[in-house]
């Protein structure tokens, strides 16, 4: 349940009522608290922090994000559909985002918050923090190099693991994460026909067309042979689908090294996914089981997506 100081009243945020709460509060935890009403599409600030340095009011919220580029273009689709979400979550939820305030550079701030629907309007309400943690990010060994494939930028598969079973531990069964693998089709042959030098140019492409189809917030990795690996936290399934559609498309457009040894490769990709819970809570066996399907998609003769399917996966390995 809500504290009824936490509760809104129709025509007036909680936040307008109760800023002396508020402050104490922030001042204690050293972060700035908001709320965000959905019907109304209307962000609150409690007075100890004005992003524009004027308001602590912004209507058409939506708008506003989008107007003045105050989200980070990598992440602002993803946090737009935050904002849309109806679903109430019991827990609290945890996002990590660029942004920029009063004319500032990209900062990483934290966003912490819980849904909750008011009974007196029926009207559900984001009510949270958001820290500046940007320091803490550049501090923090899981954003150095360290783990970091020197070709593509991307990570190592044991970084992806370890942190992936991490994540895998503390999500509620309310979330969906995906593990996403893709290999390059036909890659021993575009090795052959274009030789190392070309492969690594190639691939490190890829790499930076992955990152542009995903999240800041999705661990992206590279392992060898044309092999990519995604894990993406407290996703909806169909924008999971989505994210494969787009790196199918993506792939094509990768200029490959004109030569008469390459011909006409066509670059494509053929990509496996498993959802945790439902496939598996496990990073290992959630990676068999997205293995299992990245297969199934070759079968297809490549350039598609598919899902894990215990049935074909049972058929592949021989009835076992």
């Amino acid at each position: 349940s809500v504290p009824d100081w936490m509760r809104g009243c129709s025509g007036q945020s909680s936040l307008e009522q109760n800023n002396d709460r508020f402050r104490i509060l922030e001042e204690l935890m050293n972060d700035y608290l908001f709320e965000y009403d959905i019907a109304s599409d209307t962000l609150f600030f409690s007075d100890r922090w004005k992003p524009d340095g004027i308001h602590t009011e912004y209507p058409h919220a939506k708008k506003w994000l989008e107007l003045h580029e105050i989200i980070h273009p990598d992440e602002m689709t993803y946090f737009l559909d935050i904002l849309s979400s109806t679903r109430i979550y019991k827990e609290k939820r945890t996002v990590e985002f660029r942004a920029r305030f009063i004319g500032e550079e990209f900062n990483w701030y934290r966003l912490c918050y819980k849904t909750v629907r008011i009974k007196k309007t029926g009207t559900i309400r984001f009510i949270g923090t958001i820290s500046n943690i940007d320091t803490e990010r550049l501090l923090s060994p899981d954003h150095t190099e360290e783990g970091i494939d020197p070709l593509t930028g991307l990570l190592h598969p044991s970084y992806i693991q370890k942190a992936a079973d991490s994540i895998l531990s503390e999500e509620t069964k309310n979330s969906v994460c995906a593990l996403m693998l893709l290999q390059l089709d036909h890659f021993s042959n575009i090795k052959k026909t274009t030789g190392d030098l070309y492969t690594k140019q190639i691939e490190k492409q890829v790499a930076d067309k992955l990152k542009t189809s995903f999240r800041t917030t999705d661990l992206i990795g590279y392992s060898e042979n044309g092999c990519y690996t995604v894990f993406m936290r407290d996703i909806p399934e169909h924008i999971v689908t989505m994210r494969a559609l787009q790196v199918l498309k993506a792939i094509p457009e990768v200029s490959i090294p004109k030569s008469e040894e390459a011909g006409n490769i066509n670059l494509s990709c053929s990509i496996g996914v498993a959802l945790a819970p439902l496939d598996s809570d496990n990073y290992m066996d959630m990676f068999l089981k997205a293995d299992s399907a990245m297969y199934l998609s070759k079968a297809r003769n490549g350039n598609t997506y598919s899902y894990f399917n215990s049935e074909v996966d049972a058929r592949q390995r021989g009835g076992t």
